[in-house]
């Protein structure tokens, strides 16, 4: 049954088309392709038959069709269809749905060539029927002619042109009798008319404006259109179809509306107010010879682009102006109005008021023109600027000041309060302006207070200053003192016109002054037991330099003397106890030295001076000599500043330094490298070694007095090194820091460039 079906499908001589639900064309067969000249059947499938295939109907049009196949679920009539080439073809259409189940799953479309003429003959005569009411209710004139003769005319020819219908037609269109003008007067020949132009060169015009004088004498002007007719195939024009409408009115308005401006003009011309007209879609603008003079414009010069208009505005009023303006077009605004910059020709800077409105609008609403005034304001703006200057200080100087400030009436109604004192009450200018002054919420908790303050301001108001301290509350009962002050303010007669109310806050000077009374008696207190902390260091000092040195000499010295005498009696332990003794005491000796030295920098208060760092590096390289022979070492100095500081300090910093770098360097060629560089406020010196370094954990740790890191038989020290170059660093105003790897350790410290004195521990 398929195959039947097939073959009758693809061997049927009606088109037959298929779409789905919503008329997307699945299938077409050989038939429908041929009747409707489509190159194949790709061109077609998968797009909706609605707007691939142009059919028309004379009794409905295609919108109607798709319609009626939907609810009744068939249409059957003629229709007419557009071939390629522009040529028509009258159809048979029968088309009907597909319904599965109930449901609508597609359409058929069958498509037949009518070849009666009968048929045909009846279908032209209805579309003529409808053609003929169509140009009828036209309130455009419209006419075809040939080269030679008028062919075609509708009703709207004669009102507008004043000549019947029967006289025009067969009429020739190159005719003495039609007398034509431009707009300046001046004659409109034939050779010039749109509808010559159109059939010489097969081009279409728009909107050609022509004068034309009736039967009567009278002056019509009208609009023209002319559109080229061709023959099938043919590529020179054979007649050409003019439509025109009747603009005489417009013209009348026009010439009123031009007679208008030039008065209008002549009313601004001594105004100095400018005028502008702008088109926004031409685009077209319009400029007054007052506004040209206002922007320094020649008068010849004209400048269309909106961008040009743009780039004069000053930068801080584009935003302002482009909002204003979009607002308007928008119609979201009843008239534009703003106050900006406009550059001149000359590069300065103008104020202008800006005021217009849209005046015209297009079937979408958008602003197709408006007009409006430019008017200098630069004198004005000028004045206001000094104003507002001046009234700006005024109220920044009034509300930036910490203490509380008023204005008062001689009679004590409150003018003015500044920022300051109302926020302490929680309250607004609104809530205290004409109040009298002593019933502010200042002195609210007091009626005592509020008694008081009204002498006050009786006594300030007879022109004597009053100034006391008295007690204020503000928010949530916060309780302020304050030096309390009311100055009066005469007028050049004599008489009181103004009370300045003051209030500084002395709250915290009260409690300071307590405060610093009970500092005193503590600092005295401390400063008695400092000086007998100081004493106690001074003897420790005595005894960590003498007394406990000492018993080690007299150790020492014994060692000595029992070694040269009675080593050669004793055996190999007895010579190893009295080295490890003589080790212990040595090491004993080192760390009371460095115990003294890290003690000692707490107390010198020696005054700065200037250190050649150079110089002092030098010296310590010369002390580490013999290390440095010994290792094979290298230490490699650049150019070092001059600095402020206490040199025995900085040589000992660098000391300890350097000497750790050749001290933990194992490596075959020890290199310490010493250098600086300078910042804003201190000087960044560095010491940098590529010795055995030091692990992150520890960065903080060999800081700390007597940390070691090391075993005492793998380097010798006291551990006290690093932390008397931490204090050395701290008291010139400094600090120190390292950065370490397995390829060597590199120590930062800082020095102040503004130092004078060391800070004290």
């Amino acid at each position: 049954m398929n195959d039947v079906y097939e073959c009758f499908y693809l061997n049927a001589s009606e088109g037959i088309i298929s779409t789905d639900a919503d008329f997307v064309i699945s299938s077409l067969n050989p038939a429908a392709i041929r009747i409707l000249h489509l190159n194949q059947e790709e061109e077609v499938i998968g797009r909706s038959i609605r707007q691939t295939i142009q059919i028309h109907s004379v009794e409905s049009n295609v919108l109607e069709i798709f319609h009626l196949l939907q609810q009744s679920g068939n249409w059957e009539g003629q229709v007419s269809y557009h071939l390629p080439d522009g040529s028509i073809m009258l159809l048979s259409g029968k088309f009907y749905n597909l319904k599965r189940k109930e449901e609508v799953h597609g359409y058929n479309f069958h498509f037949s060539i009518i070849s009666d003429p009968k048929i045909i003959g009846e279908s032209l005569l209805r579309q003529q029927e409808q053609y003929n009411t169509f140009l009828g209710t036209l309130a455009e004139g419209m006419i075809v002619h040939t080269h030679t003769d008028i062919i075609l005319c509708n009703p709207a020819v004669e009102r507008i042109l004043g000549i019947t219908v029967e006289q025009l037609m067969g009429r020739a269109p190159i005719d003495p009798q039609w007398r034509c003008i431009h707009e300046d007067g001046s004659p409109f020949p034939f050779d010039t008319h749109p509808s010559a132009i159109t059939l010489q060169s097969g081009k279409s015009l728009r909107g050609v404006v022509m004068g034309i004088y009736k039967a009567d004498g009278s002056l019509s002007w009208i609009s023209i259109n002319s559109e080229p007719v061709f023959e099938q195939g043919g590529s020179i024009p054979t007649a050409v179809v003019v439509s025109f409408s009747d603009i005489t009115e417009l013209k009348i308005a026009e010439r009123a509306i031009k007679d208008t401006e030039q008065r209008w003009h002549l009313a601004l011309e001594g105004s100095g107010i400018g005028v502008w007209d702008w088109k926004p879609q031409v685009p077209e603008i319009y400029m007054s010879p007052q506004h040209r003079q206002l922007l320094g414009l020649d008068s010849h010069e004209t400048h269309s682009d909106f961008s040009f208009w743009s780039d004069l505005i000053h930068p801080d009023d584009k935003q302002s102006v482009y909002e204003a303006l979009e607002k308007h077009m928008a119609g979201q605004t009843q008239n534009y109005r703003t106050e900006h910059r406009i550059r001149k020709r000359d590069g300065s800077y103008r104020w202008v008021l800006n005021r217009g409105s849209v005046v015209e609008r297009d079937a979408s609403g958008q602003a197709i023109r408006m007009v409006g005034t430019t008017t200098d304001i630069s004198e004005r703006k000028r004045i206001e600027k000094a104003e507002k200057k001046t009234s700006q200080r005024f109220v920044a100087i009034f509300n930036s000041m910490y203490q509380f400030i008023g204005l008062l009436e001689p009679n004590g109604a409150l003018i003015e309060t500044n920022q300051a004192a109302l926020v302490f009450v929680g309250a607004t200018a609104e809530e205290t302006k004409g109040k009298p002054f002593w019933q502010a919420p200042w002195f609210a908790y007091s009626p005592e207070l509020q008694k008081e303050v009204r002498e006050d301001v009786q006594k300030a108001a007879r022109g004597e200053f009053v100034r006391r301290e008295i007690e204020i509350s503000g928010k949530d009962d916060q309780r302020m003192i304050i030096d309390f002050s009311l100055k009066p303010v005469w007028d050049d007669k004599g008489n009181v016109i103004l009370l300045i109310p003051e209030g500084r806050d002395i709250t915290g000077l009260k409690q300071t002054e307590q405060l610093l009374q009970e500092a005193n008696e503590k600092l005295a207190r401390r400063a008695e037991a400092l000086a007998v902390s100081n004493a106690e260091l001074e003897r420790f000092a005595y005894v960590a330099s003498h007394d406990l040195q000492e018993p080690l000499r007299t150790v020492n010295m014994f060692l000595e003397l029992l070694e040269r005498k009675y080593s050669d009696r004793l055996d190999e332990n007895g010579r190893r106890y009295i080295t490890t003794v003589k080790r212990a005491a040595d090491r004993m000796k080192n760390l009371i030295q460095d115990l003294l030295q890290y003690a000692r920098l707490g107390n010198i208060n020696t005054e700065v001076r200037s250190i050649n760092c150079n110089t002092l590096v030098s010296s310590v390289i010369e002390a580490f000599q013999k290390t440095i022979l010994e290792k094979g070492a290298e230490v490699v100095v650049h150019d070092l500043p001059m600095i402020k500081g206490e040199d025995s300090m900085m040589f000992a910093l660098f000391q300890n330094l350097i000497g750790n770098g050749l001290k933990y360097n194992a490596s075959e060629k020890p290199v310490v490298e010493v250098g600086c560089h300078e910042e804003t406020s201190n000087w960044v010196f560095f010491v940098k070694d590529n010795g055995i370094g030091i692990e992150e954990a520890y960065f903080e740790k060999i800081f700390v007095i007597f940390q070691r890191l090391h075993k005492k038989d793998e380097f010798s020290g006291t551990g006290i090194g690093l932390a008397i170059c931490k204090r050395i660093v701290e008291r010139h105003r400094g600090k120190i820091w390292l950065k370490s790897s397995s390829e060597g350790t590199t120590f930062y410290f800082t020095i102040s460039k503004k130092l004078k004195t060391l800070v004290s521990h």
